[in-house]
């Protein structure tokens, strides 16, 4: 019956200290209440922002005029591929081995692989952006 449909559910567990995690005391009454079900809808719809997207991997090769931009490019796609745990575990590393006499070089090193690591790389995939749509009408509406 569902056999070829594009389905996906998207939803948020509170599962252990619920009362702190949506600053309220929650009843069995509260969940008939119309102001705390669309904070509930709020809550799911800003944790679905915080969530990093993932966008179709591309070149990003428009603003490459120089060798020094194709390497640029080259690496934060390599780096995005990887994800920010390369970051993580290649500072430690560099920690670890006490490379820099000075700690603020670590601070430097990790700024500079953010930016490359934050460079646009291709663009949101049709149906994340439906998905996207979907999840903002829901918020839209509830309120």
């Amino acid at each position: 019956m569902l056999h070829g449909s594009n389905l996906l559910r998207y939803e948020i567990r509170w599962l252990r200290r619920i009362n702190a995690q949506l600053k309220a005391e929650v009843t069995a009454q509260m969940l008939f209440d119309e102001k705390f079900y669309q904070n509930i809808i709020m809550n799911w719809f800003k944790e679905f922002q915080s969530i990093q997207k993932i966008k179709e991997q591309s070149f990003m090769t428009d603003n490459i005029v120089t060798v020094k931009d194709a390497e640029t490019a080259l690496f934060a796609y390599l780096l995005q591929q990887s994800g920010q745990s390369t970051i993580d575990e290649f500072l430690n590393d560099l920690k670890a081995a006490n490379s820099f006499k000075d700690r603020q070089r670590y601070y430097e090193l990790k700024k500079r692989l953010q930016t490359i690591f934050e460079i646009p790389r291709g663009k949101k995939s049709d149906l994340m952006q439906e998905l996207e749509t979907a999840i903002y009408s829901v918020a839209k509406d509830c309120r």
